[in-house]
């Protein structure tokens, strides 16, 4: 085995900086905590010099976490720009974040890892997708599905 290191060079910083965005939308949107899954269908405008970050929302002691690492760690060397940061952000130390990004933190949870893309402080897509109801769609991620997501063609 390779040891159980982060992977993706930078991205831990990018993980904090997509964190911090997510904290100023939470600011500047404290009055709406109804329907935060709502800016998911939005179309968030890019003006040409935003930066997109692609943030892996996973818990250590997952295993398709572990299955997804060298994965993610790959596409962030092969498609990390000056405008798409990847980072990662360990849900399980950052319990309010999680509950904040609604993702579920149980045993069995089939969310983790959740990756999501941030542009301009607001979350644009997700994978997988949870249902109001909590049902989880997507089912096991694989790199094809983070490429064609995420657009990183």
């Amino acid at each position: 085995g390779s040891g159980g290191g982060s992977g993706g060079g930078s991205g831990g910083g990018s993980g904090k900086a997509a964190a911090k965005a997510s904290s100023k939308q939470k600011a500047s949107k404290s009055s709406s905590k109804s329907n935060p899954s709502k800016s998911t269908g939005e179309s968030v405008p890019d003006d040409g010099r935003s930066i997109t970050y692609i943030v892996e929302l996973f818990a250590p002691w997952s295993p398709q976490c572990l299955v997804l690492e060298p994965i993610f760690a790959e596409l962030s060397q092969t498609y990390g720009t000056d405008r798409r940061r990847f980072g990662k952000l360990d849900i399980s130390r950052w319990p309010a974040m999680a509950k904040e990004l609604k993702v579920d933190l149980n045993g069995v949870t089939d969310q983790l890892p959740t990756f999501v893309s941030f542009r301009n402080g607001k979350e644009v897509k997700r994978i997988p997708i949870v249902a109001e109801s909590g049902k989880v769609y997507g089912g096991r991620i694989r790199r094809q599905d983070l490429v064609a997501v995420f657009d990183l063609k």
